[in-house]
């Protein structure tokens, strides 16, 4: 897709060096209402899995979450995989063509996740692995989220690059501290630095992200008829909806419906008069 199709990722194209063009495989929702990258060292402790998964879990509560990473070995995959249990999108953004699934180990996997997200590139099919294609690849993670999560990682490691990029593109960045003996302590480093802030538990992640669980049904109960319609309709499709064909489906009110549910923070306009459901 291209960088005008409005199925491109918005949040991408606030940066400046966001690509012209990404090649997707799978049910890629790049517009999702809350998306979270999660990154770090590819030689992990047993701790550093166990709280990954921990907390990629207690985030599934929060459907409307998409988690990015790499697919790559060790945070990455423990993420992407709890995400994939636990029914959460996730896409995994790849250094090479859609065809070179790296590591070869993870191949598999990548096929299981485009039924619910799926993989992502800016290297069109048959490019080769290089090394220099890996902190590319890091800047698309970055850009296409609403924070960066790092657990562990070397203070010069790729998820520092990322961690950095975030935080050039305005993105907040979260990071789990660990021992100071732990040559993967960079996290610690993010923090004492304040370029991120401290992460001990999903809630901490899911506040910086203002995820809420109960609000939806709460709320819908005090929707008018032509205001459920609206949601409905919203949810029946995978990108946002252009304003002028909404404006065609329903009354003429529909900006003022579209402003109810705006305020009653159910709806999110993207900026470019495109509306989809939290």
């Amino acid at each position: 897709m291209w960088y005008s199709d409005q199925r491109f990722s918005y949040r991408l194209n606030e940066c400046v060096d966001a690509p012209l063009v990404l090649y997707c495989k799978g049910n890629v929702d790049l517009n999702a209402s809350k998306i979270l990258a999660v990154v770090g060292s590819r030689s992990i402790s047993t701790q550093a899995k166990l709280i990954t998964q921990k907390i990629v879990q207690d985030l599934s509560v929060h459907k409307e979450l998409l988690i990015v990473s790499g697919l790559a070995y060790g945070i990455d995959i423990e993420a992407q995989k709890s995400a994939y249990q636990h029914k959460l999108s996730t896409v995994g953004v790849l250094a090479g063509g859609l065809d070179h699934v790296y590591p070869k180990d993870h191949q598999s996997f990548a096929q299981k996740i485009i039924q619910n997200g799926g993989m992502l590139s800016e290297m069109p099919q048959k490019t080769k692995i290089l090394s220099g294609l890996f902190p590319k690849r890091n800047r698309i993670v970055a850009g296409l989220s609403d924070a960066v999560l790092v657990i562990e990682s070397k203070v010069n490691g790729g998820a520092m690059i990322t961690a950095n990029l975030a935080n050039g593109y305005d993105r907040d960045v979260l990071a789990v501290p660990t021992a100071i003996n732990n040559q993967n302590n960079g996290t610690n480093n993010l923090i004492k630095t304040h370029r991120a802030q401290l992460v001990e538990s999903a809630e901490d992640v899911a506040s910086v992200l203002q995820l809420n669980n109960t609000k939806n049904e709460d709320t819908m109960l005090q929707l008018n008829v032509e205001e459920e319609k609206i949601v409905q309709h919203l949810k029946s499709f995978a990108e946002p909806q252009h304003l002028q064909d909404l404006q065609v489906k329903f009354s003429d009110q529909v900006l003022l419906h579209l402003f109810n549910l705006e305020s009653k923070d159910l709806i999110v306009n993207n900026g470019a008069n495109y509306y989809f459901v939290k």
